[in-house]
């Protein structure tokens, strides 16, 4: 590995945790400024917005690999994402920060998790998930994302920017900051992992 490839790899795993910084960071400051806005629980934004934002690069992963065939990396990237998401990301978060959560809407939320998850192993053990079975998901999806903003409402608007004097943020800077975030969200993976890859290679 010479000097210029060296610095290549060094600029795409700097420049990939530079967007996955900041991606996430605004992708939760949009977010939360849209929950304040239409009064939804940050939850449930956390559940949606969020949720769909960082799971668009798995869902071009998923979708290639089926394409060409190779379903085990579809499947495993599912699986896998789902089991770093517990264990890692909300076990290093908690580590650093205490988390404060609801006990009856995580309980309500956390058996639809689990449910969602026996489907998939019933769908699998059946020898593969049909399109048939793919429609039958991607409804659930919609159902449940349309019932937990229903029910996500609340009735009392949060003043807490009004009390720090900060004037909130509007509904179509917050969007456009979710998407720039998740665009972000989306090249800082593909540069860190091209980066870390060249690295690993050339070690």
């Amino acid at each position: 590995m010479n000097a210029t490839e060296a610095l290549i790899i060094a600029a795409q795993i700097i420049g990939g945790f530079f967007l996955l910084f900041f991606g996430g960071d605004w992708l939760v400051d949009g977010g939360v400024a849209l929950a304040r806005r239409f009064r939804i629980s940050p939850l449930v934004i956390g559940m949606t917005i969020v949720a769909f934002g960082t799971s668009a690069p798995e869902l071009l992963v998923s979708l290639i690999s089926a394409i060409k065939g190779s379903s085990g990396i579809a499947i495993g990237n599912v699986v896998g994402s789902n089991i770093a998401n517990i264990g890692l990301i909300l076990g290093l978060t908690a580590m650093i920060y205490p988390i404060d959560t609801e006990n009856r809407k995580v309980t309500a939320n956390g058996i639809i998790m689990i449910l969602a998850s026996l489907l998939l192993l019933v769908f699998s053990i059946r020898g593969g998930i049909s399109r048939s079975e793919g429609i039958c998901l991607f409804i659930c999806l919609l159902l449940f994302t349309i019932i937990s903003i229903k029910k996500g409402r609340t009735k009392k608007q949060d003043t807490e920017e009004a009390a720090q004097g900060k004037a909130p943020m509007k509904p179509l800077l917050a969007l456009l900051l979710i998407a720039l975030s998740c665009v972000m969200l989306s090249f800082g993976a593909d540069i860190l992992v091209d980066g870390a890859t060249s690295m690993a290679k050339a070690l």
